[in-house]
């Protein structure tokens, strides 16, 4: 390996390293006041071997390998500055700005954090852990702007957390604190007792504190007949939401994108309890639920409804 500095083990290093063209290598119990790195070789820009980074700038990093930078063994980098465009391999997508590995931790701090370059399939970090046992890697950050929280972490497992404090979007919007993405798998059933087969095309959800989940699902419809053919007026509801049993009455909203049968395009989502969630909508003698006959195979549904966990 070319290492432009390498901290060795128990060393400090108080000045600033500028690294041109080549990797900077941080060992274990090392630690680094600052460090500026513009280059990388093949495989990594910074590499932090349970070392520590207390001031660290990828802000001028023109070229990387996989990662630009690469914690492992309860590691900590505290970043400043500007997140690189389009950091990672020339060839390849395969490429994160960063790589979290158990136990490790990275803190940003007035960070201006854009979206990854769109022309290649990366992500701004990239929370990991290689084996079944815990701790895992966090991101916490702290007075960043952030342009999409949904690029800070690849979740490999549901446990990485991502955590941000006083942080906005470039349109000046607060972000909510605590961000953990999943996914989930949603269940249509018709007055709580015949599924429906699915098409998931997309069903998320974000743990935004300790409590408060957010999930959003995109299903479409294949065989409402798959498990008995439903009543007419059996009501449609969605089971399967993460996180078990929601602690309150919430609201939430949904919508036929295609193939709905006399019923109009946006509804009201209800979790009133437990873990399902009621699709309804304003008719003209009231509340009226999504039935059966206003879904059809082929039907799209959209939701989304933030709930407090029991």
């Amino acid at each position: 390996m070319n290492f432009g500095v390498a901290a060795t083990s128990l060393g400090q290093l108080d000045r600033s390293i500028v690294s041109p063209g080549a990797q900077v290598k941080v060992e274990q119990r090392a630690r680094v006041d600052e460090c500026r790195v513009t280059g990388a070789s093949s495989e990594y820009g910074v590499y932090v071997d349970g070392g520590d980074v207390f001031k660290l700038d990828i802000s001028d990093l023109k070229w990387t390998g996989r990662y630009a930078l690469w914690l492992t063994d309860d590691a900590t980098a505290h970043m400043v500055g500007t997140m690189p465009l389009g950091a990672g391999r020339v060839d390849s997508d395969d490429c994160y700005t960063a790589r979290v590995d158990p136990g490790c931790h990275v803190n940003c701090q007035g960070m201006i954090i854009p979206k990854p370059d769109t022309n290649r399939v990366s992500h701004h970090f990239l929370l990991s852990r290689e084996d079944a046992n815990g701790p895992w890697g966090t991101l916490t950050c702290v007075g960043c702007m952030i342009e999409d929280v949904t690029t800070l972490a690849l979740a490999v497992n549901l446990h990485e957390q991502v955590t941000l404090f006083g942080c906005y979007d470039f349109d000046g919007n607060p972000l909510p604190n605590r961000i953990v993405p999943g996914s989930w798998t949603p269940v249509l059933k018709f007055a709580g007792d015949e599924d429906a087969t699915l098409t998931i095309n997309d069903a998320t959800y974000s743990l935004v504190d300790p409590d408060l989940v957010r999930v959003t699902g995109d299903i479409t419809i294949l065989d409402k007949d798959a498990n008995g053919t439903p009543g007419s007026t059996a009501a449609l509801s969605i089971t399967g939401l993460p996180y078990g049993d929601s602690a309150e009455y919430s609201i939430g909203w949904g919508a036929i994108i295609s193939g709905g049968v006399s019923v109009p395009d946006e509804f009201m989502a209800r979790l009133t309890g437990g873990d399902t969630i009621y699709l309804s909508y304003q008719g003209a003698a009231g509340t009226e639920k999504i039935e059966a006959s206003n879904v059809a195979d082929g039907t799209r549904i959209a939701f989304q409804i933030t709930y407090r966990r029991g």
